[in-house]
């Protein structure tokens, strides 16, 4: 069963890459999965970088907003190039990983709507 599909594009130094992990495989084993698959393409072709293109994290994508996408790509290594998005990563990065979200995760949310 396929697991993911893909490409890298090499030019001079520079390695684009992209990678959709099919729904049933992310988590677990993706990120090393994905981090295996940058070790080959440094190896082999040795680019001084890699880039994610903004649709691979979100942008026009709603599936890579709601996989996450920019936070898998975040915790391997990948940063935004503008320091002002710098600074706003790093910020919600903290965020996940005080654990304040996941406290909002165990309460009920509701919907109340109005009645005329």
């Amino acid at each position: 069963m396929p697991y993911a599909y893909g490409g890298t594009w090499l030019l001079g130094s520079m390695a684009k890459i992209g990678l959709n992990i099919f729904p049933s495989y992310r988590g677990g084993e993706s990120t090393w999965f994905f981090a295996q698959l940058m070790r080959v393409y440094s190896q082999e072709f040795n680019p001084d970088y890699f880039i994610a293109e903004p649709y691979q994290v979100g942008r026009g994508n709603p599936e890579g907003i709601a996989s996450g996408a920019f936070w898998f790509y975040y915790k391997l290594g990948y940063r935004p190039l503008s320091k002002l998005h710098q600074t706003l990563a790093t910020k919600e990065f903290a965020k996940l990983k005080s654990g304040k979200i996941k406290a909002l995760l165990q309460k009920r949310l509701s919907f109340w709507q109005k009645k005329n």
